[in-house]
């Protein structure tokens, strides 16, 4: 099998005996299909091993069920067509850097007005494939802000999608994360947190930040890893405008137009 892989070998970042573990995943894993190809790098193969602590059982376990999923749930064949409402209150969405390049990706949980949980996690599906597809060359990672304001009870939703939203970016995006900012987290979130934190990685759970106070506190904290000018005053950032759906999802239907007429054709 032959796996592509970006200009930078990443191959000499790798002590000897990481390469030797690779070249053994290789070897596991075997004839990829031109899809599978398609995600599946030398770059994708080193953060399944990583997810994993190295381990090529494990780690094959965890990529052949990234590619069943793959197969069953096609992400990169999601239509923002039919996800124009579920998006339209800007409960989750993509858009900027932090100072490495990586994607911020924004949830409000408070926006959610939404009891189609499909949906929901079909845009959370969405958004990170959007999120990884602007990732600049060699970068790998992406930045959450989750933001609480106006968080309530009402907006919460129930257990298990929360466990099926965790699942889905363990498991199928391993790796990802860089980092995850809680902005003001209500003392009921911490609660919740507390429960759902049994089903996250530890090593996702130390990229967790929780992020509170004044407007020069969050700036303090923040402005070693953001463009302060491009990021929200909610944030101690400087940007006073908020997410305007129009602008930023006509692109999103209109690129979804274009790439699933040349699917089709």
């Amino acid at each position: 099998m032959q796996a592509t892989t970006n200009k930078v070998d990443v191959r000499t970042t790798l002590t000897t005996d990481q390469n030797e573990i690779l070249n053994e995943f290789i070897n596991e894993i075997g004839e990829l299909t031109p899809k599978q190809r398609k995600f599946c790098d030398v770059r994708c193969m080193l953060r399944y091993l990583r997810a994993r602590d190295w381990d090529v059982k494990k780690a094959l376990k965890l990529l052949q069920g990234s590619f069943e999923w793959r197969d069953r749930y096609q992400p990169e064949n999601l239509d923002a067509r039919d996800l124009d409402k579920e998006a339209s209150n800007g409960k989750v969405f993509q858009t900027g850097f932090d100072k490495k390049g990586q994607p911020i990706v924004y949830m409000i949980p408070a926006n959610n007005t939404s009891e189609d949980y499909d949906k929901g996690v079909q845009l959370l599906v969405y958004t990170m494939e959007k999120a990884i597809e602007s990732m600049p060359e060699g970068v790998e990672q992406l930045v959450w802000f989750i933001d609480f304001k106006g968080f309530s009870r009402q907006n919460s939703i129930p257990l298990n999608v929360a466990k099926e939203t965790i699942s889905i970016l363990s498991d199928q995006y391993p790796e990802r994360l860089a980092a995850c900012y809680f902005v003001d987290a209500p003392f009921i979130f911490n609660l919740f947190y507390k429960t759902i934190s049994v089903f996250v990685n530890p090593n996702t759970r130390n990229k967790v930040n929780f992020v509170s106070g004044s407007h020069q506190e969050k700036r303090n904290q923040l402005a070693p890893h953001f463009d302060m000018t491009k990021l929200h005053t909610r944030y101690g950032g400087d940007v006073e405008a908020n997410y305007d759906h129009a602008a930023y999802w006509k692109p999103e239907m209109e690129k979804s137009a274009q790439k699933l007429a040349l699917v089709k054709n």
